[in-house]
């Protein structure tokens, strides 16, 4: 079953969400939640018209604090999906006003971007976002290789085996399907463009891999293909440990739910490349060698499709 939302990975398995969703049910009644288009901002996604901003605490329906957006689904044919995202971080509500005021431009940013994500992925064919371009996919690929090469010392040859079985590992988290013949030689084709690995190569390496379902089994993987026993420590926990720090402030969790929920890592790629306020992360560093042409048309592919 493809994971619809980022609660569904292995790093939020074990969350209870029941008392946030109630809380948001009863806001969803009342109509009392701010929309993208009533925030004075840059970043207005107005093409997300099923999200929802929870952007301060009603004294009436206390909802605690949330990082990945909160679907609420349709009850009946007349009521809509909603996504909510958690902005009362980002900023303050004047309640004689009626006004919600931005004091973090960038962090709002991104908590929108990632509901509007979200809401692609639930409402649309998530595999649109796999095609719209490699940049995502190489950097994922170079993320988890380049670390974990890194924490272990492993060999060059390692280090391919691993940025393919990443790149593959990514691409897996698109679908549930068995990849038939011709798909299969489509996805060994963008591997190779993402990972410059050629396709004879690629294919011998994730031929015996069917699907690559969680962490658990990109680190099985790994440790087979490559038969580094360096590697044999290498699991869930010590793979969230390793790229635990590549993002900015308190990340751990939304890097977690990033290596298996492609919208979260979208939303950190595409503040890494527009945002300066994140330029010392190492995420952001890493994606420093990619080319300007590139990066500019992955950046307007995804503002296109919230009308940006």
């Amino acid at each position: 079953m493809l994971r619809q939302t980022a609660y569904q990975t292995s790093a939020c398995a074990g969350f209870i969400t029941s008392k946030i969703q109630n809380a948001l049910e009863e806001i969803r009644t009342r109509g009392d939640y701010l929309r993208p288009r009533d925030i004075e901002s840059p970043h207005k996604f107005e093409k997300a018209q099923a999200v929802h901003l929870l952007g301060f605490v009603y004294a009436t329906t206390p909802v605690p604090a949330f990082i990945h957006p909160m679907v609420l689904p349709r009850k009946d044919e007349n009521e809509s999906l909603c996504v909510f995202a958690d902005i009362r971080s980002t900023g303050s509500y004047d309640k004689n006003q009626h006004q919600f005021t931005l004091r973090n431009k960038y962090e709002y940013m991104m908590s929108v971007l990632y509901a509007g994500l979200q809401e692609f992925w639930t409402l649309d064919n998530p595999t649109i976002l796999l095609g719209l371009s490699h940049l995502p996919m190489a950097a994922f690929s170079r993320w988890l290789s380049e670390n974990i090469v890194r924490r272990f010392g492993l060999t060059p040859q390692d280090q391919m085996t691993i940025s393919v079985l990443a790149a593959y590992f990514y691409i897996c988290n698109f679908t549930t399907e068995k990849f038939n013949d011709s798909e299969l030689r489509r996805y060994v084709g963008m591997i190779a463009r993402a990972t410059f690995v050629n396709g004879e190569t690629i294919l011998g390496i994730i031929e015996k891999h069917e699907r690559l379902e969680n962490i658990d089994d990109f680190c099985l993987a790994a440790r087979e293909e490559t038969g580094n026993v360096r590697l044999d420590e290498l699991n869930k926990g010590l793979l969230i440990s390793i790229v635990g720090s590549t993002w900015f402030g308190n990340s751990k969790e939304l890097l977690a739910v990033a290596l298996e929920f492609p919208p979260a890592w979208l939303t950190i790629l595409y503040a890494a490349y527009t945002d300066k306020t994140y330029k010392n992360s190492a995420i952001a560093k890493m994606v420093e060698r990619d080319k300007r042409p590139e990066v500019d048309s992955f950046v307007r592919g995804l503002s296109a499709l919230f009308g940006n």
